[in-house]
């Protein structure tokens, strides 16, 4: 994800027009921050789960949900790893709202060197047969795993 924003950075600073892919979701009008830290959410599940394995080290993404204080239910994306997780490596939510036609990235965050685990905020779920989520984790090295899609 990172290098495709220096691609992207380092073409508008020629002055080159950019084209967004037709895959690509306003980020805006999917990824609103709706339950931030999901972590004093009660109930929590893992909906789905991918490893992304760079060089012998594991690295474990997981599509999670719980509810908050009101009854919402929100979804994120964790990482962790043994041993601690390494600076750059990155998780964030791809969510569609029409059936996969378009995907957004919301919640990028990375990981600080030695810390455990690392985790999106949480991003409201629906009913909707429309609205998909993935979980997906970048290692410090750019391998990517990304869940099923819950």
């Amino acid at each position: 994800m990172r290098r495709v924003l220096v691609i992207v950075a380092a073409v508008l600073a020629a002055g080159v027009s950019a084209v967004v892919p037709a895959s690509a979701a306003p980020a805006a009008s999917v990824c609103s921050v709706d339950g931030g830290d999901p972590d004093g959410f009660t109930g929590k599940r893992t909906r789905a789960s991918a490893v992304a394995v760079d060089a012998g080290r594991t690295v474990a993404v997981d599509l999670r949900s719980a509810l908050d204080s009101a009854g919402q239910q929100f979804a994120w994306a964790r990482i962790s790893a043994p041993g601690g997780l390494l600076a750059g490596d990155a998780v964030w939510v791809e969510i569609t709202t029409d059936s996969g036609a378009t995907w957004a990235v919301c919640g990028a965050t990375s990981a600080a060197a030695g810390v455990a685990q690392v985790w999106t905020p949480g991003f409201a779920t629906s009913q909707a047969a429309s609205v998909r989520m993935v979980g997906v984790v970048e290692t410090a090295a750019g391998v990517v795993a990304r869940t099923p899609t819950w």
